[in-house]
């Protein structure tokens, strides 16, 4: 009588060696693509951050050398311009004067484009691990995905109530969100308006409109139930 047994553990211990080298291979081809993703999306971000710092020279180069402005205004911009551009090359906080503002537009239009290829790059594994029910895997693919994307705080603005009492701050995070990057609150751009829409733990909600200032260093604004506020910019966490 034959004895089947060490010949059904080697064929089910081939069977599992299989399955697990292909679950490998298929983990090693994923990583490799997220490896690629993220480093085109480093690569976007280095060609957005020179642009706009290339923006900077044009810009004072073409102060300098302007005959329609007067020398006390020349030396007025470039100081503004000057502070904007140290502040952006060493923290990236983004410059907000008018002569920078379509600079800054298409910065920030950069930044939404290669995060939303980023996140795309992820969509696909994160969605094969939650449908997996491999809990452990997604959470891990969430935090490589937040890892990669790298937000930061691109400007603080400290307000002050003018027609209520209230002193606060906001930050606004390279992701659109507000005050908390992973939060409800957004910031956007409208026809040259800042605008932050507020979401509170009481339910409440909030649209600040805010027009800022010529030389990007102050702004005014209100939201829709009539509260108004001034704010500064703060152009340097240290």
């Amino acid at each position: 009588m034959r004895c089947w047994v060490p010949v059904v553990s080697f064929v089910v211990a081939v069977g599992l060696s299989l399955l697990f080298n292909s679950h490998v291979a298929a983990q090693d081809s994923t990583q490799r693509e997220l490896d690629k993703a993220q480093e085109e999306y480093k690569a976007a971000l280095d060609k957005a951050i020179v642009n706009l710092l290339n923006t900077f020279d044009k810009e004072m180069e073409s102060l300098r050398k302007s005959k329609m402005v007067k020398a006390e205004d020349k030396l007025k911009w470039l100081e503004i311009l000057e502070v904007e551009r140290k502040s952006f090359e060493s923290e990236q906080r983004i410059p907000w004067s008018v002569p920078m503002r379509p600079a800054t537009g298409a910065y920030l239009q950069a930044l939404i484009a290669a995060q939303g290829k980023l996140s795309k790059a992820y969509d696909k594994p994160l969605d094969r691990a939650t449908r997996k029910k491999e809990e452990a895997r997604a959470k891990e693919l969430v935090e490589m995905k937040n890892r990669a994307a790298e937000i930061k705080v691109l400007a603080t603005w400290n307000f002050v109530g003018t027609n209520f009492e209230s002193r606060f701050s906001r930050n606004l995070f390279s992701n659109g969100k507000l005050d908390d990057l992973n939060g409800k609150s957004t910031w956007t751009i409208e026809k040259d308006k800042l605008v932050l829409r507020i979401f509170r733990g009481d339910g409440k909600s909030f649209v600040d409109t805010c027009t800022l200032a010529a030389d990007g260093q102050s702004l005014t604004g209100g939201n829709q139930f009539g509260g108004r506020f001034n704010a500064e910019v703060v152009r340097s966490s240290k």
